[in-house]
């Protein structure tokens, strides 16, 4: 997901003020756990100049691959640059390296089984070769998936930084979605 840059007329300190006073922390998740909140409410983690947002979902979906924003202020000129990234939670993002990984030493120990004829008698290389890729093409799938459905949950929190932070767009790089 791309990297995205803001500017704000607001100092650092005004904008971390915000961000605590706007949104819930991390911690209040505890406090909805049998009652969701509605859609779209932003969820702050802040730690000195850098922050992390979430935006809640729709209440009947759970959602692994929702969009986190992850903030940083600089104090400029004329105010607040807000340099950040939208991304995937670091949990998510490192079950799926672990995820490609394996599938591509796997793909790789078949691939010198099959050289060196140790695959198991009545396998087929073609066949053998073939379930690694389709396994491959499944965790895309599922990231493309999940991402269409975070789409919402990103809207959400791009109006959150433009609207709470009076913060508009300077700097994009990237897909928008």
């Amino acid at each position: 997901m791309g990297r995205e840059t803001y500017t704000t007329a607001l100092s650092p300190e005004e904008c971390l003020e915000r961000l605590r006073g706007r949104s819930y922390t991390f911690a209040d998740l505890e406090r909805f756990r049998f009652s969701p909140p509605k859609e779209g409410t932003v969820f702050a983690k802040v730690r000195g100049n850098r922050f992390r947002l979430f935006a809640q979902g729709p209440k009947s979906l759970q959602n692994p691959f929702m969009p986190f924003f992850y903030g940083r202020l600089e104090a400029g000129a004329h105010g607040t640059r807000i340099h950040g990234r939208y991304g995937l939670h670091l949990a998510v993002r490192v079950f799926f390296y672990v995820w490609f990984g394996f599938l591509i030493l796997a793909e790789i120990a078949i691939l010198i089984a099959a050289v060196f004829g140790q695959l198991a008698p009545g396998v087929h290389p073609v066949l053998a070769l073939g379930g690694v890729p389709v396994l491959l093409l499944i965790g895309v799938g599922m990231v493309q998936l999940g991402r269409s459905f975070g789409g919402q949950q990103r809207d959400s929190l791009d109006a959150f930084i433009r609207d709470v932070l009076e913060a508009r767009p300077q700097w994009r790089s990237g897909p928008t979605r």
